[in-house]
């Protein structure tokens, strides 16, 4: 395995990290926790090295579930269905008009010049970044939105029973989507647009990734992956997050078992598996061409029967990792 260069964030917030987002137009990253606050830092590159300070941090007063950047500010995402635009300079927080969800925001994620919001009581919600207003909203009947990615081709969205919607671009209020089964059996974590448009890849609890084609489906595979093999049993871990690195097909996967693994879908393999970063699960990743970022948080209560009222997680923590080193 190759040596790489890790750099640790500073100042992390110690809650559940709910998102992460690297703008790269400014070097920015995004950081937002169950706890309400969203911090904003800064990656400064110079002669191959890394400095990461933490510009601000934000109490936005309510937990948040889902960040996206944009008109130099930030779109957040709630728990019980809140929906704000943050101005990054006054801190100022804007509730998005006629916006109808009353449960999670689980994405928020830039659609042509508006954005679009899934929610886990069923709403797609494309808001004018104009008016900070719902031009247009989608009720899907089939299940919970878990998750969901676009481009401007493409809506795909993750629902609760192996269920997931398809959409050709643009959305409309006659445009229903595909409903299709998912290939994988147990519940999806993650989904990702495969970047030269062909098609998805979905990552589940059951330590498995599958990656689907829209024009050829018979070309479709699927790949075991966070996985511990003792002498007499095998450990499963979810895969929680899902990255490309950009207009490539290389695949970086985060699981539960607090590793970062990197594979190729042309060639079906794994090219690099990264050390376990530390005791936490890898929740979420973003990056650029030269650097992953990872974050981890501690997510044993997702699988632990009774929470007992004393229950202190681990430390949630963000990492820079080096690549091509």
């Amino acid at each position: 395995m190759s040596k790489y260069v890790i750099e640790e964030f500073p100042n992390v917030t110690k809650d559940f990290i709910s998102d992460l987002k690297y703008i790269p137009e400014n070097n920015i990253v995004l950081v937002s926790s169950w706890d309400g606050t969203l911090s904003v830092y800064e990656i400064i590159i110079k002669d191959d090295s890394y400095k990461i300070t933490l510009n601000k941090k934000i109490d936005t007063g309510f937990s948040i579930l889902s960040c996206c950047y944009g008109n130099n500010g930030v779109y957040l995402g709630g728990v019980h269905g809140e929906l704000y635009f943050l101005n990054l300079k006054t801190q100022d927080l804007a509730e998005i008009k006629n916006n109808r969800a009353k449960s999670g925001i689980v994405r928020i994620i830039p659609y042509y010049d508006d954005y679009i919001a899934g929610s886990w009581d069923g709403y797609l919600q494309i808001i004018d970044h104009h008016l900070q207003d719902i031009k247009l909203f989608k009720t899907i009947e089939n299940g919970k939105i878990l998750t969901m990615d676009c481009t401007n081709e493409h809506l795909v969205v993750c629902l609760t029973g192996n269920k997931i919607k398809l959409f050709k671009a643009p959305i409309t209020q006659m445009n229903e989507g595909i409903l299709v089964d998912s290939v994988l059996k147990y519940q999806t974590r993650d989904i990702k647009l495969i970047p030269d448009g062909s098609g998805y890849v979905i990552g589940s609890i059951d330590g498995r990734v599958a990656v689907e084609y829209f024009d050829n489906p018979s070309d479709q595979f699927a790949f075991r992956c966070h996985r511990m093999k003792l002498s007499d049993v095998q450990f499963v871990f979810p895969v929680n997050t899902l990255l490309f690195k950009p207009n490539t097909d290389i695949l970086f996967t985060g699981g539960s078992d607090g590793c970062v693994s990197c594979w190729s879908l042309r060639d079906r393999r794994k090219l690099k598996q990264y050390n376990k970063l530390d005791e936490n699960s890898v929740v979420k990743m973003a990056g650029g061409e030269s650097f992953l970022l990872v974050a981890t948080s501690d997510d044993s209560f997702k699988t632990n029967a009774i929470i007992s009222s004393d229950f202190e997680p681990q430390p949630s923590n963000v990492y820079l990792i080096v690549l091509n080193q």
